[in-house]
């Protein structure tokens, strides 16, 4: 029971500690925003009283205390305001780097988990939730002080009146405090839709897809996906919204009813003599403001603290996922001679799907230096999930896997970046200086003149014209005097960037998937020749491009059913053969093992 206790208390501190400071004065004020009320209320009562007795003297001097204790109390909510800004503020920069080093830090595996993409998108705007939790957290104090402060001061008069409405306020907070979470709650149940509206939105919007947007007309066809998940989404918002209102009702009628018993009492006593004039229309005044405060604004802040402390869990949640091991003390034995990369038996599945198949299953595969192998097989065999198991993108495979004399999964991935280069299918386009994207993960400073020798024999049109601002031109329309490039020239830059990377062992997914049919071969041819002597390791799916590898592997399944040379496997009759003849339609005929025009 202690461990859950402190569990909690952790929990509710959490939110604070981004500005600890402004947190404890904005809770003090909250004490001292309290104090100042009822001691108004008290002074209000006093000075009713002598007015009417007709005081002059004493109705002056407490009229100037009550002024007083008002302009305290507005003068502390203008503190408080000031105070929430500077705690947005520095929870704002907090949070953000937080976030993006977890990101950065965090497995590469976890970004296949849905629910962990929600929680990213749950805790998107934790900076004003922290600063909404403070604001609650005051509002509570306040107005618990506040409530004690005057039972103190109606127990003076009437204590079973006190006691009734002690009991009666807990009953209040009770049923308010019971549909609490109902927010976020729903909020949690549309985040996997609000996801799905988010890339509809971005396929409506996005410039990348204006082409098809026009060419293919689908605008209606996704604007009523996105209607309907946005009415869906609606649907969730108004049932929480609705048993929010329902228990700000429960609670204000409550309180009305407590108030009309309340004021019943203090007639009794106001005619019996047991409290004066003054007490009671200061008492009927305060107990009106707090029936406000009981009803609305205690639903509104019971709900912001229970919404924020749950995103508070799911922070903590996010920033207690597992984060690429610190694997810097590992001795490496062979680092500047690279050897026989080795799959002993090595299986994977996806650890966030449920039920999901294993994507390999018990691959022996054997990558010597200097060779050039391709991948081939179906879509979703596994052949791309083998590169990402070797970039140490994955580590939770089964198996083995030796990599430079040691288990490939003990490398700490910077090692394993410096060795490796990969040219992506869906590569990234960042729209910056042609010679920063060439430089990307390059650790040696590039020379231009070396720079531009590589795009002339990769076949990249380097002319003024389209690149008036030469190396320093920005790649996309989108930045002053930036230049915009089709598909093929991105992915030729892509593979110049891997060439001045002169990394041992490159990974080729798809790399030519853009550029066309007759170009791709003298491109391809190009850039062998360019890496001799390192290790390429090509997936593909257009066949023609393989003929010339010293190995290709064949995966079906998730298993390797094939692997040879392409006259080997050619005269071997089998799934390669099939899958080669289907696509030689479209190229050429062969005739032992080379292509001849028709």
């Amino acid at each position: 029971m202690a461990s859950i206790t402190n569990h909690n208390l952790k929990l509710i501190w959490a939110p604070l500690h981004f500005d600890t400071k402004r947190s404890f004065l904005l809770l003090l004020s909250g004490i001292m925003y309290a104090v100042f009320y009822v001691t108004s209320v008290y002074t209000l009562s006093e000075l009713i009283n002598r007015i009417s007795d007709k005081s002059i003297y004493e109705s002056h001097r407490l009229l100037f205390s009550y002024l007083f204790l008002q302009a305290c109390m507005f003068f502390l909510t203008n503190i408080q305001t000031y105070f929430e800004k500077g705690i947005e503020s520095l929870s704002f920069v907090k949070i953000k780097d937080e976030l993006t080093l977890k990101k950065l830090r965090m497995k590469y595996s976890l970004n296949d988990d849905p629910d962990v993409l929600d929680l990213f998108n749950l805790v998107g705007d934790y900076d004003k939730q922290v600063v909404s939790y403070i604001h609650a957290l005051v509002f509570f104090i306040t107005l618990f002080f506040q409530i004690i402060f005057v039972l103190i001061l109606l127990s003076f008069f009437s204590i079973k009146t006190a006691i009734f409405l002690a009991l009666f306020s807990i009953c209040i907070i009770f049923l308010v405090v019971k549909g609490g979470s109902a927010t976020y709650i729903a909020n949690k149940k549309v985040q996997p839709l609000e996801r799905k509206k988010d890339k509809i939105a971005s396929v409506m919007t996005d410039f990348s897809y204006a082409e098809e947007r026009l060419t293919y007309s689908f605008s209606s066809f996704f604007s009523a996906r996105f209607n309907t998940l946005s009415k869906e989404t609606r649907k969730l918002k108004n049932k929480a919204l609705s048993t929010w209102f329902r228990k700000a009702q429960y609670g204000g009628i409550s309180f009305i009813i407590l108030l009309v018993i309340i004021s019943f009492f203090l007639m009794t006593a106001l005619k019996t003599g047991e409290i004066s004039f003054g007490l009671f229309s200061s008492l009927f005044i305060c107990f009106i403001q707090l029936s406000e405060l009981m009803s609305w604004n205690l639903s509104d802040n019971v709900d912001t603290f229970i919404k924020a402390l749950k995103i508070t869990k799911d922070y903590q949640t996010i920033m207690g996922f597992t984060e690429e091991t610190d694997k810097t003390n590992v001795a490496i034995t062979n680092e500047h001679n690279i050897s026989t990369i080795k799959f002993e038996n090595v299986s994977f599945t996806y650890p966030y799907r449920k039920n999901a198949p294993s994507i390999l299953s018990n691959v022996n595969l054997s990558l010597e230096p200097g060779k050039y192998y391709s991948i081939v097989g179906k879509n979703g065999c596994g052949k791309s999930t083998i590169t990402k198991i070797l970039l140490g993108l994955y580590d939770n495979y089964s198996g083995k896997i030796l990599f430079y004399g040691n288990e490939l999964n003990k490398y700490p991935t910077d090692f394993i970046a410096s060795k490796i280069c990969v040219v992506y299918q869906d590569f990234a386009n960042y729209f910056i200086p042609i010679k920063d994207f060439i430089q990307l993960g390059t650790k040696t400073t590039l020379i231009d003149t070396e720079i531009i020798d590589i795009f002339s024999k990769i076949g990249i049109d380097f002319s003024d014209k389209k690149y008036p601002l030469g190396l320093q031109t920005p790649l996309g329309n989108i930045i002053e005097n930036g230049t915009n490039i089709s598909g093929g020239e991105w992915q030729k830059l892509c593979l110049a960037r891997a060439i001045l990377s002169n990394k041992e062992i490159i990974i080729l997914d798809e790399p030519t998937s853009a550029i066309d049919p007759i170009s791709e071969s003298k491109v391809l041819d190009t850039f062998l020749s360019l890496c001799k002597g390192k290790t390429i390791i090509q997936i593909t799916h257009r066949l023609n491009t393989v003929i010339d590898s010293d190995s290709i592997i064949v995966i079906k399944n998730g298993t390797i059913i094939e692997q040879g040379s392409h006259d080997y496997l050619y005269n071997l009759h089998g799934y390669y053969y099939d899958m080669f003849n289907t696509q030689k339609k479209w190229y050429q005929q062969i005739d032992g093992g080379n292509f001849h025009e028709e």
